[in-house]
């Protein structure tokens, strides 16, 4: 099974977005 490249950076982005939890990072 083929992984996109771009779903595992989103899947990361997503958890350092969690982590960060901050109001307004700048999307």
């Amino acid at each position: 099974m083929h992984i996109p490249v771009g779903l595992v950076v989103g899947k990361k982005q997503d958890k350092y977005r969690r982590k960060l939890k901050e109001p307004g990072s700048g999307a």
